[in-house]
């Protein structure tokens, strides 16, 4: 069986309901704008692409990235936790992240 990467991407991308409320944007280098989710999805991309990022070179990245403001580390650990959670609900297919956090 083949992974549904296009369906994968899409439930990460989607990241959790907002119950009506807008995400925050941030302004990237390239001119673009970008929710946390869409953001670390392009993170994890960058190149060099790794399997295994710790959060010093994950929160690198994403400063690298955003030009407008400051993300915190609280910020992009709770997008993670979200996108585990989704994950955990998800067919066994669908878990392709795990998000572990250091003590």
């Amino acid at each position: 069986m083949n992974l549904p990467y296009a369906d994968v991407v899409r439930v990460l991308k989607a990241g959790p309901p907002t119950r009506g409320q807008k995400r925050l944007k941030y302004m990237l280098g390239d001119q673009s704008r970008k929710d946390i989710y869409s953001l670390l999805l392009k993170i994890l991309g960058d190149n060099p692409p790794l399997v295994e990022l710790d959060m010093e070179e994950l929160l690198k990245r994403v400063q690298d990235n955003v030009t407008d403001v400051k993300i915190t580390t609280r910020k992009i650990k709770d997008a993670l936790k979200n996108w585990q959670k989704i994950l955990d609900e998800q067919i066994a297919l669908y878990q392709v992240f795990e998000w572990k956090e250091k003590d």
